[in-house]
């Protein structure tokens, strides 16, 4: 899949992220966070030296693709030459004997003069790992073994080079493909210019990690539980793409019948487009993107539709984190047994539709509606405990 069209379901941002497991017990994790904008890469964000993952959820990296290279404890590495290749099970057992190919995972890399470097790791330590990110609403969509991302920087390092020696590594190159490399750590503080970003050597392999977001056939292990990952991650970038493509759809629409447009013109002034842009992101910012905000607005006969800015405005500012509008209802119409007769809207009532993270967040919020003008009473239909993620509520907000 090419760049342009990554760019169009993950957008031009990514993280990338060099897991180093240090022993059984103990890992660290160094991650960039870059943008790619008319072929300048910048350095957007960049953190090393974490030791907990739970430190990751608070940096808000839910919404972007996350490509990541482990390092470290419990990775074996061997150089096969142009005479030696052979199938994959041969070549595991050959680096690890009686080992099997639903034990290990293989990442296998082209080096110079027709040789292959073979690197392995076992799925479940693997699998653990990538499963974990998902526990902190981080989505693992692209994962790999050290040191091979490496070798996506070498044409960025603004110079040729035969040598790459970055976070702990230092490759030998041949005419840019790799013929050896040791595991050599540096006592001291070092730093690397790629594409005219300087990065600390101890985040280069977290930078190349990132940088193969960029390249048409990333170097990547062929991890089932990742892979699934991705397809849902995917899923729901389509998702996110064809509910604002119908959203434009629907507005223009609404342009091009002149005078639906003209008497709209007005309310549509009051609707901040931006507004539902940071909810919808809210939502997404928890794991939840699957939850799209159902604006129904009824207008029809409504004597204060000029409030009706106002309240969408209102009602989303004081929403925090925690509580999510579903469904908003405004000014419902009251229902009639005459087919005949008109509908008659309710002009001091509001339905919304929600769910919350907790009850103390969802009463937060209701204090702040109730400072809202014209509201009288604020009702609690119903509230569903037994919900996944959290608790589904309606209530109704009764105006003066």
């Amino acid at each position: 899949m090419s760049f342009k069209l990554l760019n169009i379901f993950y957008g031009s941002k990514v993280i990338g992220i060099e897991l180093h497991i240090k022993d059984a017990d103990s890992s660290v994790i160094h991650l960039v966070s870059l943008l790619k904008k008319d072929d300048i890469v910048k350095l957007l964000d960049s953190e090393s030296s974490l030791y907990e993952m739970g430190a990751l959820h608070n940096l808000n990296y839910s919404q972007l693709p996350i490509y990541l290279t482990v390092s470290g404890y419990g990775i074996s590495h061997w150089k096969f030459e142009q005479h030696e290749i052979k199938s994959d099970a041969e070549m595991l057992n050959v680096i690890l004997p009686n080992a099997t190919l639903d034990i290990y995972y293989l990442q296998k890399v082209e080096g110079a003069n027709n040789s292959i470097f073979v690197s392995v790791i076992r799925k479940k330590g693997l699998d653990k790992l990538t499963n974990r990110f998902g526990k902190f609403g981080i989505t693992v969509v692209n994962v790999g073994l050290a040191p091979y991302c490496l070798m996506n920087i070498n044409t960025r390092l603004g110079e040729s080079v035969s040598e790459i020696e970055a976070s702990g590594f230092k490759l030998k190159l041949i005419e840019g493909e790799l013929e050896s490399f040791d595991h050599k750590e540096s006592k001291t503080e070092s730093t690397i210019r790629i594409d005219g970003n300087v990065v600390s050597g101890k985040l280069a392999m977290a930078y190349a990690t990132a940088s193969e977001f960029f390249v048409n056939e990333p170097i990547r292990i062929d991890a089932k539980n990742v892979n699934y990952a991705k397809k849902d991650y995917d899923r729901k970038q389509v998702f996110r793409l064809m509910f604002w493509g119908a959203l434009i759809v629907f507005i223009m629409a609404i342009v091009a019948n002149s005078t639906i447009s003209m008497y709209y013109m007005g309310k549509i002034k009051s609707i901040s487009t931006l507004k539902f842009k940071k909810d919808i992101a809210k939502n997404d910012l928890v794991g939840r993107q699957e939850k799209v905000v159902n604006l129904e607005i009824l207008r029809s006969g409504i004597q204060r539709d000029r409030d009706i800015g106002y309240y969408l405005d209102e009602l989303y500012k004081p929403l925090g984190k925690y509580v999510f509008i579903n469904e908003l209802i405004l000014f419902p119409y009251l229902k009639s047994s005459r087919v005949d007769q008109p509908l008659i809207h309710n002009q001091n009532l509001i339905e919304v539709k929600g769910s919350c993270m907790s009850i103390e967040a969802l009463n937060a919020w209701t204090d702040e509606v109730k400072k809202l003008k014209d509201v009288k009473e604020i009702q609690l239909n119903l509230i569903m405990t037994e919900v996944p993620n959290g608790k589904n509520f309606i209530i109704t907000i009764i105006l003066n």
